[in-house]
């Protein structure tokens, strides 16, 4: 069978090796992440391993991460494909995939304690780094990034996108005409003595 972009080749059991290697990380990845944050990272996936994915903790009853892919995989089947009867060091007791729409997507049991449950529920959050909002001015149309969901701060007028940051260059003035009560208005409700200026 032909494909216009790719095909799809069936390898049946046969199993193809490679690496991770940094070689191939996107040089204009929009997220960066400190010294820090690296160690930290790597603390987190050596103590609790990966967050990443959808992961029920037996423990607790409850999911520690994908709670928002919950929502939208409620219903999908889950097929294991490896279980352990004693926790690995990463207190994995298994693995497998949910099915979803046609494809497989990260599935995981662990065996937290309960303090080990608080601390990846944050820590899967706050892992990823954040985004270099130079870079995303820079590189990426604020149009687009504003309809993927992105909260964005202000950047100015972006013509590319549409996006028109109009506020982002006025500034108050530098001194306010002090209140007294003789401060011109142009409208007095004729019961309770209120004055105002603007609007009827």
């Amino acid at each position: 069978m032909r494909h216009s972009a790719y095909s799809v080749q069936n390898t049946g059991t046969m199993k193809s090796k490679t690496t991770i290697s940094t070689a191939n990380k996107f040089k204009g990845n929009p997220r960066k992440i400190s010294d820090k944050q690296k160690r930290l990272l790597s603390e987190h996936l050596t103590e609790l391993g990966d967050l990443s994915g959808v992961i029920y903790c037996h423990n607790a009853k409850a999911y520690v991460g994908g709670n928002q892919r919950a929502d939208v995989f409620d219903g999908a089947e889950i097929e294991i494909t490896e279980r352990f009867d004693t926790p690995t060091i990463h207190h994995t007791i298994a693995h497998g995939f949910i099915k979803w729409q046609g494809e497989k997507y990260v599935y995981r049991e662990v065996a937290f304690t309960p303090e080990q449950f608080r601390k990846a529920c944050i820590v899967a959050n706050n892992d990823g780094g954040e985004f270099d909002f130079d870079i995303l001015k820079m590189d990426w149309n604020i149009g687009e990034l504003a309809d993927w969901g992105l909260d964005l701060p202000v950047f100015g007028d972006n013509e590319e996108s549409g996006v028109s940051n109009e506020l982002a260059d006025k500034t108050p003035p530098d001194d306010f005409a002090e209140y007294d009560e003789n401060i011109d208005t142009e409208h007095e409700c004729p019961k309770c003595g209120y004055k105002w200026s603007g609007g009827k």
